[in-house]
């Protein structure tokens, strides 16, 4: 059941967490259901994979979006960030918006629902607090050394706005409903923990 205070949180900080938000089975039957979509290193013998796309029952999340916004929203896209130990790959930091804004919708037309498969202890999802205020930042691309490429926000203006950093060690089965335009990314997983979203 949302609150106020949830909502507050959406529009102030731009996410809000709902802990413990799925069971563990419910987490692990939604992993069973994961299909490679992208090798981590796709120009090396390594096999490890880096996206999954998976198949989830979004009704409950859809509802819960709807109660806390009151917003009928519809799944777009799913897909789960395998963070393999020792070799997980970072996420850049960037706003989501900036790949949709072609689509010439408006950003409250978007939200984005995160949920954590495993204990993000080692390498959690960070975010700029209250950065989807900001509006839409330059992003410019880069290509990483394994040939993988994003767009990403410029350190010169993450700089500016460090002071909003948080990360966000979720547990599994937490779910992280946010903004379009915040800020958000997360380092590679050196640990020797899987760490994935």
């Amino acid at each position: 059941m949302t609150t106020s205070k949830e909502l507050s949180s959406l529009i102030d900080k731009g996410y809000f967490i709902f802990k413990e938000y799925f069971s563990s089975e419910e987490i692990d039957a939604i992993v069973a259901t994961s299909k490679v979509e992208l090798l981590e290193y796709p120009y090396t013998y390594s096999d490890s994979a880096k996206v999954l796309s998976i198949k989830v029952d979004t009704s409950k999340i859809l509802d819960t979006v709807r109660k806390l916004t009151d917003t009928k929203f519809v799944d777009w896209h799913q897909k789960l960030y395998l963070k393999e130990s020792f070799e997980g790959y970072l996420e850049p930091y960037h706003q989501d918006f900036f790949y949709r804004e072609e689509a010439e919708l408006p950003n409250h037309a978007y939200l984005q629902c995160f949920i954590a498969v495993d204990d993000l202890t080692e390498c959690p999802l960070n975010v700029f607090e209250s950065s989807h205020k900001l509006g839409l930042l330059e992003h410019v691309i880069g290509m990483e050394r394994n040939g993988y490429s994003k767009y990403r926000i410029p350190t010169k203006l993450l700089k500016k706005y460090s002071y909003s950093f948080k990360p966000l060690h979720l547990q599994k089965g937490d779910m992280l409903i946010f903004d379009y335009l915040l800020i958000h990314g997360s380092s590679s997983n050196a640990s020797p923990y899987r760490q994935s979203r």
